[in-house]
């Protein structure tokens, strides 16, 4: 059921894959299948983000971290501290999604996942740019841009677009 409700998501069909992902969830539960009940809550936090639900993505990503975390699945945490970091950098609390980015980031570090430090150092310079200014987040994006580049990754013309972006907010702020 949670790949039908990723699917939802992936269609913009938000209250469906609640609905797909809320069964799913009861179904893991009652099977006591955690890596299953993780994902879940993993794709029900993605739906109420969309639909502006932020309180409740919070509690189901944090809830699906606690499993990740209780089963020691290290990889499994990146995506949820990815996920809790967009939520975070919706309501404005930078601190906290700054966190979470350097958090998914040193995960990558470890593993030697590249594409997911690149991911996390592009989505880290958001939040960084808010507390710390646009020199701080170009940093983290012009590391993601080589990265992306090496990988020959389609993200690295997204990048490239944020650096464009910033580069008349640096030139307006001297």
């Amino acid at each position: 059921m949670t790949g039908l409700g990723r699917g939802y998501i992936s269609l913009g069909r938000f209250e469906q894959s609640i609905e797909c992902e809320q069964r799913a969830l009861a179904i893991c539960q009652r099977m006591g299948d955690p890596y299953r009940e993780a994902r879940a809550l993993k794709h029900l936090g993605e739906a109420y983000r969309a639909l502006g639900r932020f309180e409740e993505a919070l509690d189901c990503l944090q809830r699906a971290l606690a499993i990740r975390q209780e089963l020691g699945y290290i990889w499994g945490k990146y995506s949820i501290f990815v996920k809790l970091g967009q939520v975070y950098s919706d309501l404005h609390r930078f601190d906290e999604a700054i966190d979470r980015y350097q958090q998914s980031l040193a995960i990558c570090r470890d593993v030697g996942h590249r594409w997911g430090e690149a991911r996390s150092l592009q989505l880290l310079g958001l939040p960084l740019q808010e507390t710390e200014g646009v020199e701080a987040a170009r940093a983290c994006w012009a590391e993601a841009l080589q990265i992306f580049t090496e990988l020959g990754a389609l993200e690295a013309e997204e990048v490239r677009d944020l650096l464009k972006d910033r580069s008349g907010a640096l030139r307006s702020n001297t």
